[in-house]
Formats: C-alpha cells, sequence, structure tokens
C-alpha cells in the first residue's frame, strides 16, 4: 500500500484464547503475518500455555487441546520474539477491541497503529448480514484454511484488508475528500487519501 509516497508493510495478528472475556481469559495461539498489498512476506505462530484447563467448547472450535498447551510457552516467554517481529508496523486486526484488548493485558502494551478490517467492512461493505472473518473469506472467496486457527485467521485477515485496499482505490474522489473531512480522530481515515 502507498501511503504519504511510502510503500508500507503491516502486521496481521490473530489470537485464539480461552474463551471471550478480555479480562479473564487466557492466551492459547498467536498467529501474525507480515505483509504488504504484493502479499504474506513474514509468519509468526505459537502456542500459548495458559496455566489453566481450556472449556472443552474452545477445543471443539479450535481443535487446540490441552495436550497441545502442556509444552508450550507461557504468554510471557513469547513477549520478546513476538515484539521483535511486529517492531514498529502498523497491526491489522479482524475484531480489534478484542483482540487488542487482551494482547496488551497478557503480553506488552504497544503504541502500534491498529486497523480493523470490521469497520473497513462495515464501511466498505455496508449492508452485510455478517461481518464475521468467516463469512467475509467465503463470500469474497479468500484463503481460509483453518478457521478459528490463529496463522490461518491472520492470513484471512491480511488477504481481507488487501481486498479492502483496492475497495478504497475504486472510490471517487469526492467520497474520498468526504471522509478526509470527517471531524474524527478515526486512524484509518488516513486509507482514504485522494
Amino acid at each position: 500500500m502507498i501511503l504519504d509516497n511510502c510503500f508500507v508493510m503491516f502486521i496481521a495478528i490473530d489470537l485464539e484464547t480461552t474463551g471471550l472475556d478480555v479480562v479473564t481469559d487466557q492466551i492459547i495461539e498467536i498467529g501474525a503475518v507480515k505483509f504488504d498489498e504484493s502479499g504474506i512476506k513474514e509468519e509468526f505462530q505459537t502456542l500459548v500455555n495458559p496455566n489453566i484447563q481450556i472449556p472443552p467448547e474452545v477445543t471443539r472450535i479450535t481443535g487446540i487441546s490441552n495436550s497441545d498447551l502442556e509444552n508450550a510457552p507461557q504468554a510471557h516467554h513469547v513477549t520478546e520474539k513476538l515484539k521483535t517481529f511486529i517492531g514498529d508496523l502498523p497491526f491489522v486486526v479482524h475484531n480489534a477491541d478484542f483482540d487488542i484488548t487482551i494482547l496488551r493485558r497478557a503480553i506488552f502494551e504497544f503504541p502500534n497503529e491498529y486497523f480493523d478490517t470490521i469497520t473497513f467492512s462495515q464501511i466498505l461493505l455496508p449492508g452485510m448480514r455478517s461481518y464475521s472473518l468467516e463469512t467475509l473469506s467465503r463470500i469474497f472467496k479468500l484463503v481460509h484454511e483453518e478457521k478459528h486457527r490463529a496463522l490461518s485467521d491472520a492470513k484471512a485477515t491480511a488477504a481481507l484488508f488487501n481486498m479492502l485496499l483496492g475497495k478504497i482505490k475504486e472510490l471517487d474522489p469526492q467520497t474520498l475528500q468526504k471522509i478526509q473531512n470527517l471531524k474524527s480522530n478515526w486512524n484509518g481515515k488516513r486509507l482514504f487519501k485522494i
């Protein structure tokens, strides 16, 4: 993606967790891909031992079992590797409110800018019945091999983001100008440059 005349690399990141509570649930898998508009350049994936038993429902959804996590590193042991992989690149996340909150609580606080593909999808694809990653991947025929596995979800998020960037490029100059003129501090509007 060309932003302000410089080629930008992004990090698409996804987490699998022990549940949906951002305060108490723990990370069990991290998947991330470094990518630009030409595709994925590098991958990062690790299981994470949450030091608690994971619910059977989580195993059913993700395929990750308690035995898979027995010898996995704990969250604090993957921090440096993840920080090195991420660097200062902007994040792309599907449902950022959830993943970013848990990542900051469980791993580390980070200053990286982030973009939520749900928000972009709602703006660029109004009227969809669902904005789930699974639904959007199916509708737009994006590769999404292992749903609810962090690396596969991160790859699908990267593909979705690149597809959405293509949609932004198709917008007419008047629409782009209206988005730029919005009186908000939403960081996403910088991607809607004329």
